[in-house]
């Protein structure tokens, strides 16, 4: 089912990533992975994976943050003329803290990684999405966003923001055969958690 297909997935050298990646790589399908930092560690992790014959697995290395490096790194894509089949927005990052103890700095912070620049990234992917003839945008949300619980003011906010944006995504990309959902994971022993 994946065999063949191309796929790039952010965050791609954490917890949940390393399994996406995983999964990808172990029913063929060509990897794109997106990382903030490459480092060696994760180099020799996927120089170890064992690969099919023909399978392309490749890091990118760009900020979410960081709007100009995000576009210019997404622009190489274009001119490899790529068809991308599957997009899963897996990056993200944690936040704790009561209402009263979270400032507006935090705040931002959070909903730029995990909500601005995740719809930027589709934004700026979409043309690569609409080549497939059964392309899937797969994001991931969190049941932070589902559940009201102490100290997840801005994490939870943001995860709600991106779970309810898939929606209408999936609504206004549907003409173009694009398949867009959320998965909302609970807690996931990771290096985040920690």
């Amino acid at each position: 089912m994946l065999s063949g297909k191309t796929a790039l997935v952010t965050g791609s050298n954490g917890g949940i990533g390393r399994a996406i990646i995983d999964t990808f790589i172990k029913n063929g399908a060509n990897l794109i992975c997106a990382v903030r930092k490459v480092d060696s560690e994760f180099s020799d992790y996927l120089s170890k994976k064992t690969k099919k014959p023909k399978q392309i697995v490749e890091i990118l290395e760009f900020d979410l943050e960081d709007e100009q490096d995000t576009k210019t790194k997404i622009q190489t894509l274009y001119k490899k003329n790529i068809t991308l089949d599957i997009l899963v927005n897996n990056a993200g990052i944690a936040s704790g803290s009561v209402l009263e103890m979270t400032s507006s700095k935090n705040l931002k912070k959070i909903f730029e990684v995990n909500f601005f620049a995740q719809i930027r990234l589709i934004q700026l992917l979409i043309r690569l999405l609409k080549k497939s003839k059964n392309s899937s945008i797969i994001n991931l949300g969190s049941i932070s966003g589902l559940i009201a619980e102490r100290g997840t003011l801005a994490y939870g906010s943001s995860k709600a923001a991106f779970m309810f944006a898939t929606k209408v995504m999936a609504n206004e990309l549907a003409a173009y055969k694009i398949r867009v959902n959320a998965i909302a994971p609970n807690t996931t022993k990771t290096k985040m958690l920690d």
